[in-house]
């Protein structure tokens, strides 16, 4: 299992690739109470995608596990769980990865890729 600052860093590196192509008044602050979904947030539609799939993308990196995040957001518990924080985030992924390795998070093959 995954501790709350494991889950933090990986959020945060792919916070800094979706910023890395965004312009500077526009970067997502790396802070819990940055809003990610809904009313509020900087993110566009695409711009959300682009961070489900580097924050996939980086958690396979740090733990050699896909994570399909917006299956997990689709569960039941995802949907109430309405995620729209970092802080949220965390502690959804959190609660998420007691499921680790099982479920749809399996190891990425060697050599294979997402």
């Amino acid at each position: 299992m995954l501790d709350k600052n494991q889950i933090k860093t990986i959020i945060y590196r792919a916070i800094d690739r979706v910023n890395e192509v965004l312009l500077e008044e526009d970067a997502i602050a790396q802070n819990g109470g940055t809003i990610l979904m809904g009313e509020g947030a900087k993110l566009d539609s695409m711009g959300f995608v682009n961070f489900v799939v580097a924050l996939e993308e980086e958690f396979v990196a740090e733990t050699g596990f896909n994570l399909n995040l917006v299956e997990r957001l689709n569960t039941t518990v995802g949907k109430i769980a309405r995620i729209r924080t970092i802080d949220g985030l965390i502690d959804f992924l959190l609660d998420s990865s007691k499921n680790f390795p099982s479920g749809e998070s399996s190891p990425v093959p060697s050599g294979g890729s997402l």
